[in-house]
């Protein structure tokens, strides 16, 4: 069931609005080894709950990295805005912001999504 909602990810995320801000750098959970910025990675989970209606769904981790604050965070905009203007059912949990290395001000956005496929 997590590559079907990785597909469906993968799907949204590879939209040219999403794709082109990224030059298509996209990877599920890490980035391949001297990936230049900018670029997303995701984490997908399964809620784990079944209803009589069936699967509850799942949540993903859109992770933007980039050489400083402003631009992971006008990417990720861009992803929030590209999912609203489609009318895509992801409900935004929340985002946290980040250093991967601080005297390089190289930055992160991480934005939680719950869906259902």
């Amino acid at each position: 069931m997590l590559l079907e909602a990785s597909e469906h990810i993968t799907t949204i995320l590879r939209a040219p609005q999403i794709s082109d801000l990224v030059n298509a750098k996209l990877f599920w959970e890490l980035a391949e080894e001297e990936t230049t910025f900018p670029f997303i990675t995701y984490s997908v989970s399964s809620d784990g709950v079944v209803t009589k209606d069936g699967f509850s769904g799942y949540s993903v981790q859109i992770r933007v990295f980039a050489e400083g604050l402003n631009t992971a965070s006008t990417i990720g905009k861009e992803v929030d805005s590209y999912l609203k203007d489609n009318k895509i059912p992801w409900r935004n949990r929340g985002a946290r912001t980040g250093y991967n290395d601080p005297p390089r001000q190289e930055a992160y956005l991480e934005i939680t999504y719950n869906f259902k496929i």
